[in-house]
């Protein structure tokens, strides 16, 4: 698959983003 790093980097980061913005929201994974 061709840029598969940078897919999976950037799945990495949004799904960062949105652990992030649960836990601001205190919310529970």
């Amino acid at each position: 698959m061709r840029g598969s790093a940078d897919y999976k980097r950037e799945m990495a980061r949004v799904g960062t983003d949105r652990l992030l913005r649960r836990l601001s929201q205190g919310e529970t994974p």
